[in-house]
């Protein structure tokens, strides 16, 4: 019921949200920790695969080039909401000082999502999945793949039901703070475009609201490669 409430009201809600990101981070050094004897291979790895033959042929010529390019930009598009342009809807209407303010966080909060987070993250599937004992040490494995890898991971260490409850439980409120935002980014531009007609705002924003809500069981249905 957060998103028919004041927009303003989601925003503040997100905004405690958003910190699950300290515990997610914290949850991954713990086992960046147990795991300290295996980070000279996985660094190994990292380097190893990103510098050997194959992998610079195959950024060079015909379909490396073309996957290369895609799978960049897509990642580049979706890690973070300013890839997607998105951002300027929440930092447009931050009440600080001085607009440089607002633009350090801006930078920042790219930073964080895309350089710590993701690295982070790269760091402890690899460690943990890749490196020594891991299930993924000597070749795929049943039952792997790249939508369970972070509730694997968090598993190795904290075991099964912890890891996977903590997982579980960062991605359901990362995924529903982003629902709130973007119901606020859609009110916010469709106040803005049509703000003269209260009457008719009023009763097009309940509407699209209802089916913004609408629409999130449709999307848990289809299958994970779509966005990409």
């Amino acid at each position: 019921m957060l998103t028919f409430l004041d927009p303003y009201r989601g925003v503040s809600f997100v905004a405690v949200v958003i910190r699950l990101v300290l515990a997610l981070l914290l949850g991954g050094l713990v086992i960046l920790v147990a795991r300290i004897s295996y980070l000279p291979a996985t660094f190994a790895m990292i380097f190893k695969y990103a510098f050997q033959p194959q992998a610079i042929l195959g950024g060079a010529f015909g379909a490396g080039i073309k996957a290369a390019i895609s799978q960049g930009a897509k990642r580049g598009l979706f890690s973070n909401e300013a890839g997607m342009g998105s951002t300027p809807h929440a930092h447009a209407l931050a009440d600080v000082k001085t607009p440089h303010d607002q633009g350090v966080v801006a930078i920042v909060g790219v930073f964080i999502d895309t350089f710590v987070v993701l690295t982070m993250t790269a760091l402890v599937v690899i460690s943990t999945l890749y490196a020594g004992d891991g299930i993924l040490a000597s070749g795929s494995a049943a039952g792997v793949d790249k939508t369970n890898m972070g509730q694997l991971a968090f598993s190795a260490v904290f075991g099964n039901q912890a890891g996977n409850t903590f997982i579980a439980i960062c991605l359901m409120f990362f995924a529903f703070s982003t629902i709130l935002s973007w119901n606020f980014f859609g009110r916010v531009n469709f106040q803005y475009l049509f703000g003269k007609n209260l009457k008719k705002k009023h009763d097009t924003l309940g509407t699209k609201t209802l089916v913004h809500l609408l629409k999130i069981p449709q999307l848990q249905i289809r299958p994970t490669k779509s966005p990409w």
